[in-house]
């Protein structure tokens, strides 16, 4: 499935058979989850917003419903951003949707920006919720801003929005994961070998002497 930059897909089932969102890092029933998007329920309507170009992948985790039922999807957004590496950080509110996990490589810059009537803040935390523990504050209380944030390392970053029901009901919030062949290896290096202590020398034997009359004499 092809769409464009910031385009919104709407994930959507029931009632009746249960069925979960969850995104991947291939495309395989095998892959790794990334990200539970949606948990399991009867009835739901999903709407996820694409605001960075790359593949994505979806698949549902409930019984044999990815192997046998082929509920497995490739998203492929397009590089046609109105403002490259720019994330609208009130697009949430606009479509009534959420962020899928962006994947971006090492030495990528993203600027979170939003000019408006609501106030907005940029919180790194350190878990992808709304209650784990702010971690760095990129930008506090404001109406406008403009925030850029340069992933130089491999990892996973979380970045939400403290406003009240912001991250809760709005479901502000963000995960980023950093790699490729652009992040910075560090390599250890052996200490040098430890070069054993010269062998202890004996010091030579005293002499002995006995005075006699204030005279020297040895024995």
């Amino acid at each position: 499935m092809q769409i464009a930059c910031n385009d919104v897909v709407n994930f959507t089932w029931g009632p009746g058979v249960a069925h979960e969102l969850e995104q991947i890092d291939r495309y395989s029933c095998d892959a790794k989850t990334i990200q539970h998007t949606h948990e399991i329920n009867t009835t739901a309507v999903v709407a996820v917003v694409f605001p960075y170009p790359g593949h994505y992948y979806f698949r549902c985790d409930v019984g044999s419903h990815c192997s046998a039922g082929k509920q497995i999807i490739h998203i492929q957004v397009a590089d046609d951003c109105p403002v490259k590496n720019g994330i609208a950080w009130t697009q949430v509110f606009r479509a009534r949707a959420q962020w899928p996990t962006l994947n971006v490589p090492c030495g990528t810059t993203l600027t979170a920006a939003w000019n408006g009537t609501f106030n907005h803040e940029v919180h790194q935390v350190e878990k992808d919720d709304c209650t784990s523990k702010v971690l760095k504050v990129w930008q506090d209380d404001a109406t406008a801003a403009s925030v850029p944030i340069s992933f130089s390392k491999a990892g996973t970053y979380h970045f939400r929005c403290d406003i009240p029901t912001h991250c809760t009901v709005n479901k502000q919030r963000l995960q980023v994961i950093a790699s490729g062949s652009s992040c910075p290896t560090t390599s250890t290096r052996n200490p040098p070998p430890r070069r054993n202590p010269p062998p202890r020398r004996n010091p030579p034997p005293k002499k002995h002497h006995r005075m006699l009359l204030g005279q020297e004499q040895q024995p």
